[in-house]
């Protein structure tokens, strides 16, 4: 029971639950400032869905940046090889595969939003676009302000309403993503991801960063 309830932690920090907790809560004020009335099924399966393709997407990174979080996280459950490599993949394929039970009971529009936008920017961040400054910042912003417009698609078929929320939770999270690169600066630099912070400095990006802020 004990080595049950361990793994069930190692894998909640594997799919760094606590954001995805935060996500789901972004969800419900969401749902609110909508102020519309939902299927009960609809906003379950926004819950689900959302939850699971972000935890996909969490587990795919790790999975590739192991070499660098060994240097910048070696708390993370592979470092650690409290979770083997073969395993997060196993759990990866879990989540997607839910993610996409979950979207056979969407619209066509949220549908189309998911395959054909979120989807392939899950899979190919940490292959591609993580390596290109700031256009891997770029990309994370707009997946985590997607949340609001997809669940809006969802619930409501539309994505009117919550554009400029969505604006402002790409702003902001633009900032928290160059952040995290001036953290994960030594371990990049090392690996050769050439993040905003490796390509200029962390000096010339702690000025960049402060000019973002500014606007």
């Amino acid at each position: 029971e004990l080595f049950r309830l361990n793994m069930l932690i190692e894998i909640l920090k594997l799919i760094r639950f606590q954001n995805i907790l935060i996500c789901q809560i972004v969800i419900i004020i969401v749902c609110y400032l909508l102020d519309q009335t939902y299927d009960s099924v609809n906003f379950i399966i926004t819950i689900i869905s959302i939850s699971s393709f972000m935890a996909f997407g969490n587990c795919i990174n790790d999975i590739y940046d192991i070499d660098i979080d060994t240097l910048v996280h070696p708390q993370r459950p592979l470092v650690t090889n409290k979770i083997s490599k073969k395993s997060a993949k196993y759990i990866a394929c879990i989540l997607v595969s839910i993610g996409v039970v979950c979207s056979y009971f969407m619209n066509q529009q949220a549908l189309s939003f998911l395959y054909i936008i979120i989807f392939p920017l899950l899979i190919t961040y940490s292959i591609y676009f993580k390596k290109i400054p700031l256009l891997g910042n770029l990309v994370v912003a707009f997946l985590l302000a997607s949340v609001l417009i997809f669940t809006e698609l969802i619930l409501t078929q539309e994505y009117k309403q919550l554009l400029i929320p969505a604006l402002l939770v790409f702003g902001f999270s633009i900032i928290r993503e160059i952040i995290k690169d001036l953290h994960d600066y030594e371990g990049d630099r090392q690996h050769n991801i050439k993040t905003l912070a490796v390509y200029f400095g962390p000096k010339k990006t702690i000025q960049v960063l402060k000019y973002i802020i500014s606007l």
